[in-house]
């Protein structure tokens, strides 16, 4: 823990790759930064596999059915929403998956010798692009996951007293969900919405993360000629 709060708060600018530390490990989390030991690449192939067809299309299924059976314009809003979103999830995936080996190139050119800080106005731009980096990362990642459990807690108390959408979000199961087929439904709307939470905000803000340190080394090529 004290670690990681010095990661956090205290970014040394020789090792700006601190400021994704939080991103790798949810990308490894969820599919899509395979490791570097050969040994451990099939088993991760089918863990990323698993993670894409049971979280993401399974769950796209379920509201497919729903909009099957709609029976007002309301609903279909409800359900747009997150479904457009589990779409878009999918190129996301995909390109991720496919260009991983070129990602981990640029991320540890990173901490190359050509693109270290040399003095003390160069560490201070990179310092600002890790806070940058990694206060995008923390905040938006934070905001995701107490919107998820509040559509959680609403979907609980909805169930508990007959009231309104008893799920996160609006889908209809293969199977009855009265009774404690209800729990399984539940906890597998909650982890794979909280999959695709993951997905987007730390996809988007390591994308984000690699232009503001791309910025940083063009501001120091401008500085030095």
């Amino acid at each position: 823990m004290k670690n990681y709060f010095k990661i956090l708060f205290k970014h040394d600018p020789k090792k700006p790759l601190n400021s994704f530390w939080l991103h790798l490990v949810m990308l490894r989390m969820v599919g899509l930064w395979t490791p570097e030991n050969k040994l451990w690449k099939p088993a991760y192939r089918i863990y990323s596999n698993f993670c894409a067809i049971v979280w993401v299309l399974f769950f796209l299924c379920t509201q497919a059915y729903f909009f099957m059976n709609v029976t007002s314009i309301p609903d279909v809003a409800d359900a747009l929403f997150f479904f457009l979103n589990e779409l878009m999830l999918l190129p996301k995936i995909y390109y991720y998956r496919k260009n991983a080996t070129l990602m981990k190139k640029i991320v540890a050119k990173l901490e190359s010798e050509n693109f270290l800080p040399k003095n003390k106005d160069e560490e201070k731009y990179v310092r600002k692009t890790m806070a940058h980096t990694t206060f995008n990362h923390r905040y938006l990642i934070a905001n995701t996951y107490v919107v998820i459990l509040n559509w959680a807690f609403s979907a609980y108390f909805n169930h508990k007293n007959n009231t309104g959408n008893k799920f996160l979000m609006p889908a209809r199961f293969p199977f009855n969900t009265d009774g404690k087929l209800y729990w399984i439904a539940f906890f597998y709307q909650f982890f794979a919405i909280y999959y695709t939470g993951t997905i987007h905000m730390t996809t988007d803000t390591f994308a984000t993360g690699l232009i503001f340190h791309a910025g940083y080394i063009l501001i120091l090529n401008l500085i030095q000629f």
